[in-house]
């Protein structure tokens, strides 16, 4: 819904977001903005916003390696640096690929994976980085936790640094309002968990979504169902059960005051509805034939999506932002395992995912990267080919990608060889990728020697080995690259440094 005339002259959203932002408690100056001043219907996102911007957090559950991706290092670059090849986790020359024109290195494997029945594993990341280098920004991190609930939690949450705060919830609280389902979570574990932070607006929350090929079925009550009454009929029954019925129950007069029975309530007899006449099932469902020529679209990008939930769960991120339902986006693999048809000859999901290093690290490494990057770059495709507003603009100029990941791994081996496995480590990098920032580059760095990677500083963003990039820092980066100010939390500003 386009924003009146009237509310222009005021004031836009995202000013009127900015403006309140650094006076106070964003919870707080963020419900003291008047609905007007705001220029948004609860129901409808205006699509002509300028300022509107998206958040997908890809996770890398059970630990995504950067000594095995875009950081990975060359035996020789380690002989080099006076370090030994056979003993830090590098690869042979014949193993990376040098992208032209990037700072960058893609893993080239072929790889048999024993404890999985001799499973082969063929991995390129090349292409992927060819086609996207200028959009990838990888900045260096270390956590403070090998634990992976709590380490996935801090990934997201910066060890607390908004008040507990997820990025998700900070940019659904900031680019969210309009939409039906500002924060749609499809993420396990600890990346699936909210920040705790009660104070936090209720929209932001976000929603659960565990299997996205039949969860649009609970956004409407006659969906796919034979012989339903008139919606007259419909109303007329609810609204009996709930004046006539539940109101003189013992049930409802003991825990009437109850503020889990209000929030119920209120999403039965409100949310519902609205979802309902927003019409978000047909926006979404996509089994059975069902949608329009985008969703087909999307469906033959990821063509899997009967037996890979990570197929499934792209579809639904997709639709979810370019229908104007959701934000923020956050899925990824989970530790159950997946397979093809051919059984355990062909693996989607391996066993407990990235942690299956712990068994085979290059297979499960190599394996997982190459499935992340295959959904990213296909997410990235279908952004790219549908246009947002009027300007000219996709729905990929607006959008940033996040790969989250518990922690890093080891950065050693036994003796040079090919299968061995790894344990959890604190010290890490993660990708960013996105058209809104300064592409193409390392925030930070790493050291050819230890294969440990360091610290930027903070002013200008240039690389220092003596430094490591906290969670906190981390997350600051995440913010400054959504345009958020979170100075209200004590966030520094790094937009000078990660935007264009």
């Amino acid at each position: 819904m386009k924003k009146s005339k009237k509310n222009k002259k005021q004031v836009s959203r995202r000013s009127a977001l900015k403006f309140t932002a650094g006076a106070a408690s964003t919870a707080t100056a963020l419900s003291m903005v008047p609905s007007s001043l705001l220029g948004v219907n609860q129901s409808k996102v205006n699509e002509q916003d300028e300022d509107q911007k998206f958040l997908i957090v890809l996770t890398n559950f059970g630990g995504g390696s950067i000594n095995d991706s875009f950081l990975a290092l060359s035996e020789d670059e380690v002989r080099a640096a006076g370090g030994d090849p056979e003993v830090i986790n590098c690869y042979k020359d014949s193993q990376l690929v040098a992208v032209d024109g990037t700072p960058f290195k893609a893993v080239k494997l072929e790889h048999t994976m024993p404890a999985l029945g001799n499973f082969q594993v063929v991995s390129d990341q090349s292409e992927f980085l060819r086609r996207h280098k200028q959009d990838i920004t990888v900045v260096t991190s270390e956590g403070t936790s090998v634990n992976h609930g709590i380490a996935q939690q801090r990934s997201v949450n910066g060890n607390e640094a908004w008040a507990g705060r997820t990025i998700q919830e900070v940019a659904a609280s900031f680019y969210g309002q309009g939409f039906s389902i500002p924060n749609m979570n499809m993420g396990s574990g600890g990346y699936a968990f909210d920040g705790g932070d009660s104070s936090l607006e209720s929209y932001a929350r976000g929603m659960s979504v565990s299997n996205p090929l039949y969860w649009p079925l609970s956004l409407s009550s006659s969906a796919k169902v034979s012989g339903v009454p008139s919606k007259a009929m419909m109303d007329l029954a609810r609204d009996f059960r709930l004046r006539g019925i539940e109101s003189q129950s013992n049930f409802m007069k003991t825990f009437k005051d109850d503020p889990k029975l209000s929030s119920w309530l209120n999403h039965r007899e409100k949310t519902r509805p609205r979802f309902e006449q927003e019409n978000l099932f047909e926006k979404l469902f996509f089994l059975d034939g069902a949608g329009d020529a985008a969703t087909e679209k999307a469906k033959a990008m990821f063509p899997r999506y009967n037996k890979d939930t990570f197929d499934a769960q792209a579809i639904m991120s997709y639709l979810a932002i370019t229908k104007g339902v959701s934000s923020v986006v956050t899925l990824g693999p989970n530790s159950s395992t997946s397979t093809s048809d051919k059984g355990i000859y062909e693996f989607y999901n391996i066993p407990i995912a990235f942690d299956f290093s712990h068994n085979d690290h290059r297979g499960a490494q190599a394996h997982m990267w190459q499935r992340m990057l295959r959904v990213t770059d296909g997410l990235i495709e279908l952004l790219k080919a549908t246009p947002y507003g009027t300007k000219g603009e996709s729905y990929w100029d607006k959008t940033m990608i996040y790969m989250a990941s518990d922690f890093g791994r080891s950065k050693t081996r036994p003796a040079g060889s090919e299968v061995f496995g790894s344990a959890h480590d604190l010290n890490n990098a993660s990708v960013l990728i996105s058209p809104m920032l300064k592409g193409n580059r390392v925030i930070g760095g790493i050291d050819p020697k230890t294969a440990l990677t360091y610290g930027f500083d903070p002013v200008t963003g240039s690389p220092d080995r003596n430094k490591k990039t906290s969670e906190k820092e981390f997350y600051s980066v995440l913010t400054s690259a959504l345009d958020i100010d979170g100075s209200a939390a004590g966030l520094p500003d790094f937009r000078k440094i990660v935007k264009k």
